[in-house]
Order: C-alpha cells, then sequence, then structure tokens
C-alpha cells in the first residue's frame, strides 16, 4: 500500500497558521484576565507549535524564519543570579474558594504587570530561559510549555507527572507564608486561617500567562500581524481579598 502523498505548502499558509496561533492565545489570555486561570493550559499546545523543535519537527516559527534571528519581547532581564526567582509581575492573591468548596480560600500567583517595561532579548536566550527557580532545579520556557502540552492535558495526559512541575500546582514553590496573627491583614479573609501555614498554588498558570502576554507582543510587533490585544490585568487584581 502506498503512502498517502503530501503536498507542499505556500509561505503565505504558515503565516495564515501563525496569525491564527496568536489569535488562539489572545482568547486563552481573555479567559485567564477573566478568572479563569486554568483555561491558560490550554495555550502550551500552540506555543509548541510556535517554538518547540525535536528531531522530527520543526517548530512554525522556525519555518517562518531564522529562529537565530529572532528577538523576543521579555519581562525578566537576563542573567538571573536569584537562587528562588520569578518575575516581579506576578504577585501572591487570595480569593474566596468557587461552589461547590465554598469554605476556605485559594491562595496563589496572580500574573499582574504592574510596569509596561520589555528587554529585547534572542529568541535562544529566551525560549531557553529562566522563568521559575528554586534551589538547585530551574524552569525555563521551554520547560514549562512542553511539560504542560505533554503531561498535563495540554494536549496529552500524562499519569506521571515530572516532580518539580507537580510542586508548582501543589504550592511547594519556597514561596510560604508562615502562621501569624496578621496574616489576614497581608492576605485578606478571616482571622481564623491565621494558624495555618498559607501555599501559594498553581504558579504553572501565572508563568504561561506571562510567556502568553510576551508571545503576543513579540509576534504581533515582529510580523505585524495587527491583531487587536487588550489584556485586562486589572479585574483579577480588583478581585483579591486584599
Amino acid at each position: 500500500m502506498s503512502k498517502n502523498k503530501r503536498f507542499v505548502r505556500l509561505p503565505k499558509e504558515a503565516y495564515d497558521q501563525l496569525e491564527e496561533c496568536i489569535e488562539f492565545l489572545i482568547i486563552d489570555a481573555a479567559g485567564y484576565d477573566n478568572g479563569n486561570f486554568k483555561m491558560i493550559k490550554r495555550s502550551s499546545t500552540t506555543l509548541r507549535l510556535l517554538f518547540h523543535e525535536t528531531q522530527m519537527s520543526h517548530s512554525l516559527i522556525g519555518q517562518i524564519d531564522n529562529r537565530k534571528s529572532v528577538t523576543m519581547k521579555s519581562l525578566i532581564k537576563y542573567p538571573v543570579d536569584e537562587l528562588l526567582f520569578y518575575s516581579k509581575n506576578i504577585t501572591n492573591a487570595r480569593y474566596n474558594k468557587p461552589a461547590p468548596e465554598n469554605s476556605g480560600y485559594y491562595d496563589t500567583f496572580l500574573f499582574n504587570p504592574y510596569n509596561k517595561v520589555t528587554y529585547k532579548v534572542h529568541f535562544n536566550e529566551w525560549w531557553f530561559g529562566t522563568i521559575f527557580r528554586m534551589d538547585d532545579y530551574n524552569f525555563t520556557r521551554k520547560d514549562l510549555v512542553t511539560i504542560v502540552a505533554n503531561q498535563d492535558g495540554g494536549a496529552h495526559f500524562d499519569t506521571k507527572l515530572d516532580i518539580k512541575y507537580r510542586n508548582l500546582i501543589n504550592g511547594d514553590t519556597g514561596v510560604v507564608l508562615q502562621p501569624g496573627e496578621i496574616n489576614h491583614l497581608i492576605m485578606g479573609g478571616s482571622a481564623e486561617y491565621n494558624k495555618k501555614e498559607v501555599k501559594f498554588k498553581d504558579l504553572h498558570f501565572a508563568l504561561l500567562r506571562q510567556v502568553v502576554h510576551e508571545t503576543i507582543l513579540s509576534l504581533n510587533s515582529r510580523y505585524n500581524l495587527q491583531l487587536k490585544y487588550e489584556p485586562d490585568f486589572q479585574s483579577n487584581f480588583n478581585r483579591k481579598l486584599l
């Protein structure tokens, strides 16, 4: 039986696909900004398509452009030297737990860029650059995107999950608020929770939102796509308890 024949796609089709990818990212970003934090996980497959290279496949950007010549707009200024590091544009946030739980609080990280300053960096420095570090392990944008896409439901659900990534989900990141009498004044909520250690969960959502933001800004500008992108960072910030 002969293999299915393939035809060579025109360069315009790659640009059309690029525009479609950015449109998808803008939709997922809007979902996050409206309080549906989990929606940003879908972007991992789009980001993987755009940037990830393997021996068997080429990234979309690699088919359109010379990756070595691509510059990205980064919210992080490199190099990163801190042993515990994530972008200053990510903050802690406490929300009331939604139904059906209702009681207690959801303590998490929120992507909320406080200014519009970005740094132009070469693609490899951006893609392989640190986005989170705790002690002896380091997360790059490539690590984050491929793990979410390949293991945590972006494009595939794996029964075994990278332990470092699992720590981001569970709040084992090294960022902890110890029990204290004024915790409710710091985070909001009831003083009855002051005796409990506060772990901030789901850092991966905020990190992905950052990568999506940088990607939209970078590619919309580089390829003159002129797609409308109006992020609403204030809504989630205003919903915080404090």
